[in-house]
């Protein structure tokens, strides 16, 4: 790069390595450059993000652009492959093929060392902050790209990373999208959302920062651990009462729209009106969603059974309308921990409010629960599931369009607009 001065002229060089490339894998010229198992144009994808680099590198006039993207593929990639298969140990889930987290661990620590010194001397953003994301990114690109593509989305990716934090404006997005994209990663890792959800809770994330700020986004990002964390607590327990839901395990797209499409909404309008009120109602709305969640996760593990709210009559555990004195208590805390984000940026008696409404949310949903959700006979009793082995089951209250899904749309919803008109 530094013996080149034109674009078209520094292309001829990688593209000749692409034919060569291309010849050998299909005639096996350069024997110890192809892998014996399986047939893979790895090397032609490796020339080919040459080229790419190389020409865009000195087209732009950033150079740091190609060393980012080069070294990390020739670094990072390739010690992960001598790391793992020589020391690795810790297999990771079979979804990755054969990979180990040494291995991982060696891509990142790699790409973050070589991305954050260039940035340290190229950049105007902190240089650990660009080796964090980079590293973080081309191990995601390692794992999740396979059969030689690597090397293409490798090194093609840490590229265009560093050339986004060459705007100063983009860093907040770009360490959102970064953050955002590790916390799903993980969900995803630890089968707490299904890959689809994943897509959706990161549009619905990004959505909710650039109109909302950090502080909705935590809100967001603090409800969705609380309750997959919640989900695992004394799951034992739960079982019979989880067997009356229709839905349970992963969650899906449909969950994460139901909690958080109100939050969009409300932000949405903030912006567009100028009214503070709605960015607030965001926030009320995760405060809603987190109480109800730790109100019926908790509520759950109660050693009495919960009673319906309206008629006060013993219910079933695991229905929807029942409510407990430690169901309640929890939702208390669940929304107050939400409502935490308000203090430092609100009032204290704007952090009051937040955290009343969410825990008014829980009782609402409560309400709901028991008027307006279906639920149906079975052989054992009643259930929210409207088939068992296959067979549709009667339905005996609420309406049959109504499922858990659209009360907490619903409890979230309304409890935000009930937030505006008080506020």
């Amino acid at each position: 790069m530094y013996y080149f001065t034109s674009p078209i002229a520094a292309a001829i060089v990688p593209m000749l390595a692409i034919i060569m490339n291309y010849l050998s894998v299909e005639k096996g010229l350069i024997k110890a450059m192809e892998r014996s198992e399986n047939k893979t144009f790895g090397t032609v994808w490796y020339a080919v993000s040459l080229l790419l680099l190389i020409s865009s590198a000195l087209y732009l006039d950033k150079l740091y652009l190609a060393l980012g993207g080069i070294l990390s593929m020739a670094y990072g990639d390739g010690l992960a492959a001598v790391v793992g298969t020589k020391w690795g140990k810790i297999k990771l889930p079979a979804k990755f093929g054969d990979k180990t987290l040494e291995g991982s661990v060696t891509v990142f620590s790699v790409v973050a060392v070589i991305t954050g010194f260039l940035a340290y001397i190229y950049l105007p953003v902190p240089f650990i902050l660009v080796g964090v994301a980079a590293g973080f990114c081309g191990m995601l690109l390692e794992l999740f790209t396979t059969r030689g593509y690597d090397n293409l989305s490798f090194p093609i990716g840490i590229a265009v990373l560093l050339y986004l934090f060459s705007f100063p404006l983009l860093t907040g997005m770009i360490v959102n999208s970064v953050l955002t994209v590790f916390i799903l990663f993980v969900a995803w890792l630890v089968d707490a959302l299904t890959a689809r959800s994943c897509l959706t809770a990161y549009l619905v994330g990004t959505v909710l920062y650039v109109f909302g700020g950090w502080t909705v986004y935590s809100a967001m990002i603090l409800f969705a651990g609380l309750g997959s964390g919640l989900s695992k607590l004394g799951i034992e327990q739960k079982v019979a009462a989880t067997q009356l839901h229709e839905r349970k395990g992963t969650r899906g797209s449909v969950q994460v729209i139901a909690n958080a499409l109100p939050a969009v909404l409300f932000v949405l309008i903030a912006c567009l009106t100028q009214n503070d009120a709605f960015k607030l109602a965001a926030l009320v709305s995760f405060a809603a969603a987190s109480a109800d969640t730790f109100s019926s996760e908790v509520g759950m593990l109660s050693s009495k059974p919960p009673i319906s709210i309206l008629t006060l009559k013993p219910l079933q555990t695991g229905l929807s309308g029942g409510i407990s004195v430690l169901g309640l208590l929890s939702g208390i805390v669940g929304s107050g921990i939400i409502a935490l984000l308000a203090l430092g940026q609100y009032s204290v008696q704007i952090f009051l409010m937040v955290w009343l409404f969410g825990f008014i949310g829980t009782v609402i949903d409560s309400v709901f629960g028991s008027t307006l959700q279906a639920k149906y006979k079975s052989a054992s009793g009643i259930t929210e599931r409207k088939t068992q082995n296959g067979q549709l089951l009667e339905q005996v209250s609420g309406l049959g369009f109504i499922t858990n899904d659209v009360i907490n749309f619903v409890t979230v919803m309304v409890t935000g607009l009930l937030f505006v008109l008080f506020v």
